[in-house]
C-alpha cells in the first residue's frame, strides 16, 4: 500500500500513531527510507491488482473446464507467472465485486467461507479452484454438500428452519428477483407493460368473479340467517357490490394504459423476434408475420382477436359505468337496467378475449366458475317461491312526496323489523323485470304490510300518480308485486269509501 501526504509533518504524525498502535498491540514497525521510483515500482497499483485477479479467474476457469489459452503473447497478461497466480488470494471484497454482489451480502459471506477452506480471511487459488470444479463436474452429492455448507452456519450438521428461510431470502434479493414469470422473455421487450397489463388482468378476473357473488340476494338471505351473518355485513352487499365496480374499471383503465405500452414495444421488433415472442399463440394463422411489413400499432388493436375484444370490452363498460352514474341511476333506472345486461356481453367478450394465447394461457374461467355456479343456484331458487295476490287495505298520499300503503299481511308470512321488500308495477313498468326495494315500518306482530315510498325517481312518481289517480276518480290500484324471503303478488283492489 502506497500513502501520499501533503507534508512531512503529516507523515511523521501517520508514523508516531502507527508505531504507538503497534505498541498496544505488541508489535514492532521497521523503517527504511528509498526513493518514490523505487517504492512505486515494487508496489501493487490498482491496474496491477486487476490483471492479477484477472489472471486468477483465466486460470481457475481454464484449469476447470479445460479451455485453451484465450490470450496472445503479446499480452500483457502473461507477464503474471502461474507461480504468482499460485500465490494471489482474494479478499471478501474481490470476491464480492468478481460475483456483481455486496460485500456485506449473506450468499456473499456464507459462499466465501465455503470456498475459504484454508484461511477463513481469504480465498487461495487451489479452494477457489476446486470449489470451481465441483460446481462444474462435481456429482450432486458434492454440489449439495457445498450448499449444505452454506446453510449450515454453525456446523452442527443440521440446518434451522428459520436459518435456511433467511438464506434463501438473501438469495431471491441478491438476485434482484421480483419477476414470478418472464412470460417468454415478454417482459424484456415491453418492460413494465407486461407488469402492469397482467397484474391488472388477475385484479380484473377477481372482482368479476366476487361481484357475481353480490347480486346472489337469495344466497345471502339464506346465509344471513346463519351465525356467519353476524360477523360479515350482508346488508352492505350493495355497497360492496358498488366498490368492486368501481375498483374492476381502475384496473381495467391500468390494463388498457398497460397494453397500449406493449403493442408500442411489440410494433417496434423485427419479423423474426414476433415470431419468437408469440409462437405459442392460438389464432397464429391470422398473424402475417412471414410478411416483410412490420405489424403496426392499428394491426395489434384491430387486427386481432385481442386487440379488437378489449376496444369492444372498453366501450361496453364506458357505456355500464356512465348509466350507473348515482344521477342516471335515480332519472333514468330503466336504462340503468337495459344498460346493465351488457354484462353477459362483457363476461363474454373476456373469455374471448384471452383466446388467443398471446401473453399467457386464459385463466379468467377460473376466477369465475364457482361464482356463476353460485349465481345461477340463487336463480333456481328465485324461481321456487310462490306468486299470492294480498288486498290493499288504505293508500295516502303524505307530504314530502311520500306514499304510505297499508297491505294485508298473509297467513305464514313472517319477517323481521327493519326488513326490506322488492316492489314492481306491471302498469307502469318496462318490459325490464324491474323491482325496487322498501323498508316494511310494520312490527313483525302485526296484522297489516306498512310501506312508505319517497317518490325521487321516476317509478316512485308513477307509482305516487297512480294511487292519486285511484283516489280521485275511484278506479282500481295499480297492480304491484312484492318481493321479500318469498316472492308475493299484491292485487291492489278497488278502493272502498
Amino acid at each position: 500500500m502506497v500513502l501520499r501526504f501533503d507534508s512531512f509533518s503529516y507523515c511523521a504524525k501517520f508514523l508516531n500513531s502507527l508505531e504507538l498502535l503497534l505498541y498496544r498491540n505488541k508489535k514492532t514497525v521497521n523503517l527504511s527510507h528509498t526513493d518514490t521510483a523505487r517504492l512505486l515500482s515494487t508496489a501493487e497499483t490498482i491496474e496491477i491488482r486487476k490483471q492479477k485477479l484477472e489472471q486468477f479467474f483465466r486460470e481457475a476457469y481454464a484449469k476447470a473446464f479445460g479451455m485453451p489459452d484465450t490470450y496472445s503473447d503479446s499480452d500483457e497478461m502473461k507477464k503474471c507467472s502461474s507461480e504468482a497466480v499460485l500465490r494471489t488470494t482474494l479478499t471478501r471484497a474481490e470476491f464480492a465485486n468478481a460475483l456483481g454482489m455486496d460485500e456485506e451480502d449473506l450468499l456473499i459471506q456464507r459462499l466465501f467461507s465455503c470456498v475459504a477452506r484454508s484461511n477463513p480471511e481469504k480465498i487461495c487459488f487451489q479452494d477457489f479452484l476446486n470449489t470451481v470444479i465441483k460446481f462444474a463436474k462435481g456429482s450432486v452429492k458434492e454440489k449439495l454438500e457445498i450448499f449444505f455448507a452454506m446453510c449450515d452456519r454453525s456446523s452442527s450438521g443440521q440446518v434451522d428452519r428459520e436459518e435456511f428461510c433467511s438464506f434463501m431470502r438473501s438469495i431471491v434479493t441478491s438476485a434482484d428477483f421480483n419477476v414470478m414469470s418472464e412470460h417468454r422473455d415478454l417482459r424484456r421487450v415491453m418492460g413494465l407493460g407486461i407488469s402492469f397489463s397482467r397484474g391488472s388482468a388477475a385484479g380484473i378476473s377477481l372482482c368479476m368473479g366476487v361481484i357475481l357473488l353480490t347480486v346472489c340476494r337469495n344466497v345471502i338471505t339464506k346465509i344471513r340467517e346463519t351465525p356467519i351473518g353476524q360477523y360479515i355485513p350482508f346488508d352492505s352487499a350493495i355497497t360492496f357490490h358498488k366498490i368492486v365496480g368501481i375498483t374492476a374499471g381502475i384496473f381495467s383503465a391500468i390494463h388498457s394504459a398497460g397494453h397500449c405500452i406493449n403493442f408500442y414495444h411489440i410494433s417496434t421488433q423485427d419479423i423474426e423476434c414476433l415470431q419468437c415472442l408469440f409462437q405459442e399463440a392460438f389464432f397464429s394463422a391470422n398473424l402475417y408475420f412471414s410478411s416483410d411489413v412490420k405489424p403496426s400499432v392499428s394491426y395489434w388493436l384491430y387486427g386481432t382477436v385481442t386487440g379488437v375484444t378489449g376496444i369492444l370490452l372498453v366501450a361496453v363498460m364506458a357505456i355500464l359505468y356512465v348509466f350507473s352514474v348515482p344521477s342516471v341511476l335515480n332519472n333514468a333506472y330503466h336504462a340503468f337496467r337495459v344498460t346493465h345486461t351488457l354484462n353477459i356481453a362483457v363476461y363474454a367478450l373476456t373469455i374471448i378475449h384471452g383466446l388467443p394465447k398471446l401473453v399467457s394461457p386464459p385463466s379468467f374461467g377460473f376466477y369465475i366458475l364457482a361464482p356463476v355456479i353460485i349465481l345461477f343456484m340463487d336463480r333456481l331458487m328465485g324461481m321456487r317461491h310462490d306468486y299470492k295476490n294480498l288486498e290493499i287495505l288504505s293508500a295516502k298520499t303524505l307530504s314530502s312526496n311520500v306514499t304510505y300503503i297499508k297491505l294485508k299481511r298473509p297467513k305464514n308470512f313472517n319477517f323481521r323489523s327493519g326488513q326490506w321488500v322488492r316492489l314492481r308495477c306491471p302498469a307502469f313498468n318496462h318490459k325490464m323485470n324491474e323491482w325496487h326495494a322498501f323498508s316494511l315500518a310494520s312490527t313483525p306482530r302485526d296484522r297489516v304490510l306498512k310501506i312508505f315510498v319517497k317518490a325521487l325517481g321516476p317509478w316512485t312518481w308513477k307509482l305516487r300518480n297512480g294511487i292519486q289517480q285511484a283516489q280521485k276518480f275511484g278506479l282500481p290500484y295499480p297492480t304491484v308485486f312484492c318481493f321479500c324471503l318469498m316472492i308475493v303478488s299484491l292485487q291492489f283492489m278497488r278502493q272502498k269509501h
